[in-house]
């Protein structure tokens, strides 16, 4: 019996230590793991990601395990003792950007719970590749004051940033960039060019990149100023005119269309220049109607102002005044004569000197204003004699109309003009009469001296025929109008002929 006890007692001392250390191994807690990864990659670029626990129990084997795509992929298993690191290195693929975490747990210990890291979000970058460029509208041709807008396209690659150049230098800022395009808001000629897009991402020193070619950006002018005017020339036995249409600026070709008021059109022409001419046949002394343009180049229709459509001949007098000319220097006297006839839609003049014929210019003269005015430079001995011009039609110079002569040499030259002995006599008169206006003035309202106290003789009965006379005192000057010394006589009187 007692042998038994003993046994007994030494088998529960044996079994004490495994009871103590299960109870030990109940109360172990993990702490979190740390796992350390890069926050960004390029896809297929091989990276390492670590996991350990700040403070792993001892003698114990932890199991790593490695979790990414968001939790849904298991990327391996280390087993480190102690404070070792577990290592895992990942060939980066594209599925891999998303959430990773790791597991902590004691091998072979199934008491001991597993701990879960923080979240770590990993991005993974696709190196650019093939940049392409579109434009809306497409071919990227638009009028001045329109608007363009510039895609960039890539055929792989994300987390992309985008540089935008024309004619291989940046693009002004006041074009607007909204991600991989290119606003570019009321184009001007200046925005016209080649333009490409540069793709790019970057890690750290790392950088990708891809350019586009080159798209050409046509800014177009849309036609402004359109103006029309006429010629005539002679047909044969009738006469033509040549209407002529023009725009100030435009991008070509352009077409123009001829228009009579009453809407019938007299042809339409598309050029590559900036005006057409259509011929229209007219008749002398006849208003042949109003004529229009119209012209387009893609953008907005033009029109011009109304032409009214009438020749007529040269015919009444022709007459030639002179005038001073003040362009000339100080020490030379220049004079300016002019030819003008009293009807005529295209009037050709020709000069001449002592019935002989002037060329445009000479050593002392020159013709200007359409052969209507002739420019003497200097007046001397050797241009001096009787100048007379000559009218004709320009398109049918048969029938010369001649003007009066006038002679002109140097005192007629140096003689003072009519209008400027009128300015000067014009001007001495209005002093002349500011002066008479001034003296009358002052004669008006000049100062008067006051008049002296009159003696009133008093009513004799009233009075007991006394006489109070003034002790003739004069008073001290004052300033006294007309009207107040009318008023104070008219006061006296009737002082008067009250007593």
């Amino acid at each position: 019996m007692f042998l038994r006890l003993v046994a007994l007692i030494l088998g529960l001392w044996s079994l004490t230590p495994t009871m103590c250390d299960h109870t030990d191994s109940k109360n172990v807690v993990l702490g979190v793991p740390i796992l350390s990864a890069p926050d960004a990659s390029f896809v297929k670029s091989i990276e390492t990601f670590s996991c350990s626990l700040s403070n792993p129990p001892k003698e114990e084997s932890i199991l790593y395990t490695l979790y990414g795509n968001n939790g849904t992929k298991k990327h391996g298993d280390f087993s480190a003792h102690g404070e070792y690191t577990a290592n895992f290195t990942l060939v980066i693929q594209l599925s891999y950007d998303g959430l990773f975490y790791c597991n902590a747990s004691v091998q072979n210990n199934t008491a001991i719970q597993p701990v879960k890291s923080k979240d770590h979000y990993f991005r993974v970058i696709v190196p650019v590749e093939g940049a392409e460029l579109s434009s809306d509208p497409s071919p990227a041709e638009v009028f001045e004051g329109q608007n363009l807008t510039l895609s960039c396209s890539v055929k792989a690659g994300t987390d992309i940033s985008y540089t935008w150049l024309i004619s291989n230098s940046s693009v002004e800022a006041r074009h607007r960039q909204e991600g991989n395009r290119l606003l570019l808001v009321s184009v001007t000629s200046e925005d016209a060019g080649n333009y490409s897009c540069l793709a790019w991402n970057q890690l750290i020193d790392s950088v990708h990149s891809s350019i586009s070619t080159q798209k050409l950006v046509t800014v177009k002018v849309g036609v402004s100023k359109l103006n029309i005017s006429f010629s005539v020339q002679k047909n044969g036995t009738g006469y033509l005119a040549q209407v002529r249409c023009q725009a100030g600026r435009g991008t070509l070709p352009i077409n123009f269309t001829l228009y009579h008021e009453n809407g019938e059109q007299q042809g339409s022409e598309e050029t590559h220049s900036h005006q057409a001419s259509f011929p229209i046949p007219v008749e002398l002394n006849r208003h042949m109607g109003a004529l229009h343009c119209v012209a387009e180049n893609g953008h907005r229709r033009v029109r011009s102002d109304v032409l009214p459509l009438r020749v007529v001949p040269v015919g009444g007098s022709v007459r030639l005044t002179l005038e001073h000319d003040d362009s000339g220097s100080s020490d030379r006297v220049s004079v300016r004569l002019r030819c003008a006839v009293d009807r005529g839609t295209f009037p050709q003049f020709h000069w001449f000197l002592n019935d002989s014929g002037l060329d445009s210019r000479g050593p002392f003269h020159r013709i200007e204003e359409h052969s209507r005015s002739l420019l003497l430079t200097s007046v001397n001995d050797h241009n001096s004699g009787s100048y007379h011009c000559e009218a004709t039609d320009s398109f049918d110079p048969i029938a010369w109309i001649s003007s009066e002569k006038l002679f002109v040499d140097r005192a007629v030259a140096s003689r003072v003009p009519v209008t400027v002995l009128s300015v000067v006599l014009g001007c001495f008169l209005f002093l002349c009469s500011l002066v008479t206006g001034c003296c009358i003035y002052g004669a008006l309202h000049r100062r008067r001296p006051a008049p002296r106290k009159r003696a009133w003789i008093l009513n004799s009965t009233a009075m007991n025929n006394m006489e109070y006379e003034d002790d003739e005192l004069v008073e001290d000057e004052y300033m006294e109008d007309g009207d107040l010394a009318t008023a104070a006589n008219m006061e006296d009187r009737d002082t008067v002929e009250h007593i």
